[in-house]
């Protein structure tokens, strides 16, 4: 009960488990002994997933760090290249024009920048054997199941609900007391969220290449990312195809994240104002100069004398 990771996780909720490098033996032992000791039904076949994600690790990888490989049917790796210009004050992303020529573009906030994705329906991607013809290494006995040329700009997947400040503004406080506290709670979530943002879009872009490998046949022992990739064909691709979009600095060192990191502060604070200064007022938030005519506009309504009863 002293390990770190059972003083960190819920042990009666193992659905979600965060297991600490140090660890890592002991609970694949346990839950080893835990299979030996269930009564196997032989029509039934037990599996274990085990997964290592959003790790962004340079070193190699050693399979038997993590698992015997004996009994590994099969392997998900997710290697990526990050393409950085010689100048330190260039910022790199992908062309919109050059992503059509080889496979097609996801839009972005730049007009002339894009992102690609490819499809996950199972049907082989609708990709120029050129961008393919980078990859080397395992692929050869693997097969790539996504693909995806994007900006490493910063990005924080959290969970929110759609236009959580413009839900707590619009629902003019008819709530009860505790649906209100929730939603303002999430506006709010949102709000820091987008700040943190904000706040990191003054690093540097670079254009980042991501592939997903299947591996069954051959599974190998040790994981490399430059293993993943041909730097041979990856030159080749960009010499022929124009898919970089570079953005300079100016002669006074001024360059694409301080265009960028200006707005998206703006945004956010003007967002965060009218959450603070609007919330819960509804309709009153459009502030319209009021017709001075407006008391002679009103409907007529019949005066009714006292004692009288109105006819039906």
């Amino acid at each position: 009960m002293q390990r770190p990771t059972v003083l960190k996780n819920n042990l009666n909720d193992l659905i979600r488990m965060n297991i600490v490098s140090d660890d890592q033996k002991f609970i694949l032992d346990i839950l080893m002994q835990a299979i030996r000791e269930v009564d196997q039904d032989p029509t039934q076949r037990i599996q274990i997933f085990l997964s290592k994600f959003g790790q962004k690790q340079t070193v190699p990888l050693e399979l038997a760090s993590l698992v015997s490989r004996q009994g590994v049917e099969s392997l998900t790796c997710h290697a990526a290249c990050t393409l950085s210009g010689m100048d330190p004050r260039v910022d790199l992303m992908w062309s919109r024009y050059g992503l059509q020529e080889v496979g097609g573009y996801t839009s972005t906030g730049i007009p002339e920048a894009a992102n690609f994705q490819s499809n996950l329906d199972r049907h082989p991607m609708t990709v120029d054997n050129s961008v393919l013809d980078i990859f080397d290494g395992p692929q050869r006995y693997s097969k790539i199941t996504f693909l995806q040329l994007y900006a490493n700009i910063p990005h924080v997947h959290m969970p929110v609900t759609k236009h959580p400040v413009t839900r707590v503004i619009a629902s003019c406080g008819v709530q009860i007391k505790r649906h209100l506290k929730m939603i303002l709670q999430k506006a709010h979530s949102y709000i820091k969220c987008m700040d943190d943002l904000a706040r990191k879009s003054q690093c540097r872009t670079h254009a980042r290449i991501e592939a997903v490998f299947l591996m069954k046949e051959h599974i190998p022992v040790r994981l490399e990312g430059r293993d993943f990739f041909n730097p041979k064909a990856l030159h080749l691709l960009l010499e022929q195809t124009p898919m970089v979009l570079p953005f300079r600095d100016n002669s006074h060192g001024l360059g694409l994240r301080h265009v960028v990191k200006p707005v998206a502060t703006h945004l956010t604070s003007t967002l965060e104002g009218l959450l603070r200064n609007s919330h819960s007022q509804g309709g009153a938030l459009l502030h319209q100069p009021r017709d001075p005519l407006h008391r002679y506009k009103q409907p007529y309504k019949k005066k009714r004398f006292p004692g009288t009863v109105p006819c039906r």
